[in-house]
């Protein structure tokens, strides 16, 4: 019934997959950009919680979390499909009447920009060597803007407390 797939070559699904994390990074980026700066900034803030709850899982620092270093083969597969789910779950909140709805969107943009990079940290690893370097360089491009996100969370949390009021960071 799915011989199809069982024909399906290693290769094949890498390219899939480096498809989709290329699309996603372009779709996400635009919305951001459609949104605004406040949409990015709580986009950021969603990454940050996101990245804790890795760290926590995996015993991994909230930066490498972030960027999905630190991590063996079978970790980056682990977070990968866990990061999956949680993008189907945030999925089923996003109603626009809903009043989670921007709390979903901000984790399904944290979560799907995060799978993506672990399973183009998964590939550079286990792909084809030919293919690796596509792959960390996608897995670079989604760092870059992974790596934005937060800072202008954090940047928001700083400047947004009284004059003369304890500033904490995100």
């Amino acid at each position: 019934m799915c011989n199809w797939w069982s024909d399906r070559r290693e290769g094949d699904v890498v390219e899939d997959d480096l498809a989709r994390a290329k699309s996603a990074l372009v779709s996400i980026r635009v919305r951001l950009d459609k949104q605004g700066i406040e949409k990015a900034r709580t986009c950021g803030d969603a990454l940050i919680h996101v990245a804790r709850m890795l760290s926590d899982g995996f015993n991994i620092s909230v930066s490498d979390a972030l960027v999905g270093r630190g991590l063996n083969p079978r970790d980056l597969d682990a977070a990968y499909r866990d990061l999956q789910g949680s993008v189907r779950r945030c999925r089923t909140f996003l109603d626009e009447t809903s009043p989670c709805y921007d709390v979903a969107d901000d984790l399904v943009n944290a979560c799907s920009l995060l799978e993506h990079i672990y399973r183009m940290r998964f590939h550079s690893l286990m792909a084809d060597p030919r293919q690796r370097p596509a792959c960390e360089e996608v897995a670079q491009n989604l760092v870059l803007l992974v790596g934005t996100l937060p800072r202008l969370g954090a940047k928001q949390t700083q400047t947004s407390g009284r004059r003369g009021a304890p500033r904490i960071a995100a």
